[in-house]
């Protein structure tokens, strides 16, 4: 008797979505791409290689453990393909063949009776008239047809949910008979970020030691979090069904330490914050005194010159003042990095702006007025060390924030990933590579209107270096952002970002609305950093 052997097996984004633990030296084959992985029987999915001979998917780890970087980091390769459609910001064009239910009322009260149920674009026209108070006409199908247009619209109410009146100048209207609405839309709403960021806080104690924990004064916020009631900012922080989309983060020098939230509790408007990972030892801001002989003069200059070697740690421990505010409450209610005097004399207040030369030296830059001084003079600077900066995100999807018509997100990095690796909107992407193959078609009022070609696209992004925030096509010598603009709105792709990639357009035809049919095939090969932060390319 014969037998069978098949493998585990299922479709690259299956294995992806479901991610499990293969037994030791058991095969998983990914029936749409033909390559294998094996188990180690603790390893998930997404992090294990492809066998030998294998191009390459999935999700590859990489750390070190030797206390100078052991942040994880990962290699993620995504491909599919979508199709979308959204429409930009015009008149729309609807024809109703009236019944009798509809006309019912019509010579009573001059009124055309809709429901949801039997004419459902009408609770798309009530939102564009009632809430945008846009432009709403109404007209005999026939004149329309002829272009012996008479608006014979007088207003539009929705007594109930679900039901709608259309107030009109002309009664005479039976069942059978057609009417055309025009009205004005606002297009498809782009829905925008579901975060918003309530900024730094600094706290006013340094801890005596690390904890899991961090206390936030509501009033450090300026109140903004509000008291806790629904629809304010601490309502939703407090949701516990919201925990794990919430961001914490301590920042400390260039350093940010992202972490999960995993308990809220407030009193009064003194919220205590329980997190996730290792213990944390927040800092408030504190001063440091030193001492050192001039090695240069200056005769009504601007700054100040310091050996590196006065204080080995100056670069990573004094506030940069120039650049910093919130912190004002404990440098005097002065924007400095501190101060110094010459030989005793009187307080001499400092920007410093992180320059220096060739790592040697440090200039602090005067505030007000000059400095004179001489080789050997006696300088003993005070200077502000950085604080631990606390910055809350807190995920809001009742109170969005930059709403925008005539748009469309079609790749979410949270959403569209299978796996979460770090709270907050850009789930940790850090930088990474794509390729596109995108087509789209437009419908202004009959067919589709096919664009006479498909586009490739490859292109790299970085969010760190000079200049490479947005994704760069490296062939064409320009910015993703702005291929929506150079081929006439043929391919509207508008905004890439840590949010995601939007598509925008502003296209209309004989000023109606139009709608675009996207369609992609996309593969991205991406970087991304876990919770203890995001700055492998910090430099």
């Amino acid at each position: 008797m014969s037998s069978k052997i098949q493998l585990r097996r299922d479709s690259a984004a299956n294995w992806t979505a479901t991610n499990p633990i293969l037994a030791q030296g058991e095969p998983g084959l990914e029936t749409d791409t033909n390559k294998v992985k094996y188990g180690d029987g603790s390893t998930t999915w997404n992090l294990l290689d492809y066998a030998a001979g294998g191009s390459g998917a999935g999700d590859y780890s990489t750390g070190f453990s030797d206390g100078i970087n052991d942040n994880t980091y990962h290699f993620v390769k995504v491909q599919g393909k979508k199709e979308f459609t959204f429409e930009t910001e015009g008149y729309k064009v609807v024809e109703i063949t009236l019944t009798a239910p509809m006309v019912a009322n019509l010579v009573a009260d001059g009124n055309l009776t809709f429901t949801a149920s039997d004419t459902p674009v009408m609770a798309a026209i009530w939102l564009q008239k009632n809430t945008y108070n846009n432009n709403l006409s109404v007209y005999n199908k026939v004149d329309y047809d002829s272009n012996n247009i008479t608006d014979i619209f007088s207003s539009m109410t929705s007594p109930s949910a679900g039901n709608f009146l259309i107030n009109i100048t002309a009664t005479g209207f039976v069942a059978g008979e057609k009417i055309v609405i025009k009205y004005y839309t606002e297009g498809t709403i782009y829905v925008g970020s579901y975060y918003n960021n309530y900024g730094d806080y600094v706290p006013d104690v340094s801890e005596s030691s690390a904890t899991n924990t961090v206390t936030i004064d509501n009033i450090e916020f300026n109140n903004n979090l509000g008291d806790g009631t629904s629809g304010t900012a601490l309502y939703d922080l407090l949701d516990a069904d919201y925990l794990d989309r919430h961001e914490l983060v301590f920042i400390q020098g260039d350093i940010d330490d992202r972490r999960n939230i995993t308990n809220v509790v407030n009193d009064n408007g003194v919220i205590t914050i329980t997190f996730d990972g290792d213990a944390v030892q927040s800092k408030t801001t504190e001063t440091a005194t030193f001492s050192f002989e001039a090695v240069d003069a200056q005769t009504d200059g601007t700054n100040m010159t310091i050996p590196v070697l006065a204080y080995p740690t100056f670069n990573a421990d004094c506030i940069q003042g120039g650049f910093d505010t919130t912190t004002e409450k404990y440098t005097g209610g002065e924007s400095r990095s501190g101060y110094f005097t010459i030989n005793g004399g009187s307080p001499v207040d400092f920007y410093w702006y992180g320059n220096s030369n060739n790592q040697s030296t440090i200039f602090l830059n005067v505030i007000f007025g000059t400095v004179t001084y001489q080789a050997g003079d006696t300088i003993a600077v005070t200077f502000y060390k950085a604080p631990t900066r606390i910055s809350l995100t807190i995920y809001r999807p009742s109170n969005l924030v930059d709403n925008w018509n005539n748009g469309y997100k079609w790749f979410d990095w949270k959403e569209d990933l299978a796996q979460e690796y770090s709270p907050g909107e850009g789930n940790g992407v850090m930088a990474g590579t794509g390729q596109l193959l995108m087509t789209t078609y437009r419908q202004p009022i009959g067919g589709w209107q096919a664009s006479f070609r498909s586009l490739p696209v490859q292109f790299g992004w970085s969010g760190r270096g000079n200049n490479q925030f947005d994704p760069h096509d490296p062939y064409n010598d320009n910015d993703v952002s702005n291929w929506g603009y150079n081929v006439n709105d043929c391919y509207p792709m508008y905004d890439f970002s840590e949010e995601g990639i939007v598509f925008n357009s502003t296209e209309t035809y004989n000023g109606l609305s139009t709608t675009h049919k996207v369609r992609i095939i996309y593969k991205f090969d991406l970087i991304i950093g876990d919770d203890a932060g995001d700055d492998w390319f910090d430099c």
